[in-house]
């Protein structure tokens, strides 16, 4: 029987068409998981019938039926799908993301900042072997913030407390500031309902940097987050030369701060446009 990651790439080799392939590590209650991946691809890829093509995938997954209606009903707005697995000590989840990234669009090209925050993602996870561990993410981007209001919005993330990693997360900030036009700073907030989750996305393609060229900044935080040295001095020598993606963190569902670094993103097929991840 395919295991869930496997049936995740067998359906993304068998599209037709280009995808894009990413790995990630996310570090929490001090441990640090890098058996992650998400692929994603254009709702074109999923041909005539996407609704039904994106469902028997779902299905495959052992979706919660709730997840695979909802799932199937809400790619009608989307451009984009990304779909992610993730193991740490507990199990594996299974992660099917929807992207609407038209308003987004719009905004960042008419230099007309929304009213209120845009909904870009919805994001649907589940544990295949336990359906009563699930969860709804939702990720809105306000669009063109100033560093001071990031850094606002860290606070409102940490629920206003000095936690020990807020002030790594606010140098990370500045430094990539001082890298990426303010058009192309995406910094998404991510809420679930009914779990102690509440953490943000930082698209930090634009600076062009490696794990490696990141690591100074990035290693007072692993620290900060309790992860063994070793563990982090193996994972930053695997993958220091890999460009680095995005950046999330801030309180898990778990209740724990943590971080989660994506990066090392191939292209498989022909050149396509993707979204964020």
């Amino acid at each position: 029987m395919e295991t869930p990651d496997t049936q995740i790439k067998r359906c993304a080799m068998g599209l037709g068409t280009p995808y894009l392939y990413e790995r990630s590590c996310k570090v929490v209650g001090g441990s640090l998981h890098d058996n992650r991946f998400i692929v994603s691809f254009s709702k074109k890829a999923l041909g005539a019938d996407p609704r039904l093509r994106l469902s028997e995938l779902t299905r495959s997954l052992a979706a919660p039926e709730p997840f695979a209606v909802s799932i199937r009903d809400g790619l009608g707005d989307a451009s984009f799908v990304h779909v992610g697995f993730e193991e740490d000590a507990v199990g594996s989840l299974c992660k099917v993301y929807l992207e609407n990234g038209a308003d987004l669009r719009n905004a960042v090209e008419t230099d007309e900042r929304p009213r209120k925050p845009l909904l870009v993602h919805t994001a649907y996870k589940w544990c295949p072997q336990v359906h009563s561990v699930a969860a709804v993410s939702h990720y809105h981007c306000d669009p063109m913030l100033t560093l001071d209001q990031v850094i606002g919005r860290l606070h409102k993330v940490f629920g206003g407390k000095a936690l020990p990693a807020l002030d790594n997360w606010a140098a990370i900030m500045r430094f990539v500031n001082d890298l990426i036009d303010i058009k192309n700073f995406f910094f998404m907030e991510v809420s679930e309902a009914d779990t102690p989750r509440q953490s943000f996305d930082l698209n930090v393609y634009d600076a062009e940097l490696t794990v490696g060229e990141f690591a100074p900044l990035l290693t007072p935080l692993a620290q900060t987050l309790a992860v063994k040295e070793n563990k982090w001095n193996t994972f930053l020598e695997s993958r220091r030369d890999e460009r680095l993606g995005h950046l999330a963190g801030g309180i898990h569902r778990s209740g724990k701060e943590f971080m989660t670094l994506y990066f090392g993103a191939e292209m498989y097929g022909d050149t396509v446009v993707v979204g964020g991840g």
